[in-house]
């Protein structure tokens, strides 16, 4: 079955970080048969926010329970949509950089490093000519 699949990813996923151990691993598996809710239906975005031109910016999907997160952070992805719901492109951001606002021309947001020490960063968008 799909919750199967899903359940043997996730713990196969734990095992390989490796930075909890195998014993985790095998609570955490339990825990996703047993306690665990499921729902019907998996989202297809991560986060959703509106830019200070009215545009929507719709994070991929990440994996967001801390303790499944690879070990070495990895960039995001978001697809820009604006007003009349057409689609501007797509945004990368840096790994371990969580995006709080966004201007006209800057993206604000903090890195965290790897003593989970958070950073302020403020990004220039470099837009097309169009």
């Amino acid at each position: 079955s799909e919750k199967e699949r899903i359940i043997e990813r996730l713990v196969d996923r734990m095992r390989r970080d490796g930075q909890r151990g195998p014993s985790a691993a095998q609570r955490y598996e339990q825990v996703l048969r047993t306690t665990a809710r499921w729902s019907a239906f998996l989202t297809a975005w991560g986060d959703i926010l509106e830019d200070s031109e009215g545009n929507v910016w719709l994070e991929h999907y990440r994996f967001i329970y801390p303790h499944l997160n690879p070990s070495v952070p990895i960039p995001t992805r978001w697809s820009v949509f604006n007003v009349d719901h057409e689609f501007l492109g797509e945004v990368v951001a840096p790994p371990a950089f969580r995006i709080l606002g966004i201007t006209s021309n800057r993206v604000l947001g903090f890195w965290q490093d790897d003593l989970e020490r958070k950073h302020l960063r403020i990004y220039r968008l470099i837009k097309p000519t169009k």
